[in-house]
């Protein structure tokens, strides 16, 4: 990944951080969208204990579909590889 790409990705997490902080900063009118401030303490609705078991969870799943899908990109690449070398050779040898 070049470093535009990563620079694009950063700036998108930026963003969306600073999206999400403007969102739960501004003052909201009764009825219209969710608001922590008139039943809810914001401790009590966030949970930090299961958002961090849920955020593990995902990032274990995360992880090995990765080695998953990587241990199938690399078999298919061998196979790949070998087909090239066997045209290749024959090629040569003709």
């Amino acid at each position: 990944m070049g470093w535009r790409a990563k620079f694009v990705f950063l700036l998108m997490v930026y963003v969306a951080g600073f999206l999400t902080a403007f969102y739960f900063m501004t003052p909201t009118q009764e009825g219209y969208s969710f608001s922590f401030k008139n039943n809810i303490k914001f401790n009590e609705a966030f949970q930090p204990n299961q958002f961090a078991q849920s955020v593990n969870v995902g990032l274990s799943k995360c992880a090995d579909m990765s080695k998953t899908i990587a241990e199938h990109a690399s078999v298919i690449i061998k196979q790949q590889l070998n087909e090239r070398r066997k045209t290749r050779d024959s090629k040569h040898e003709s």
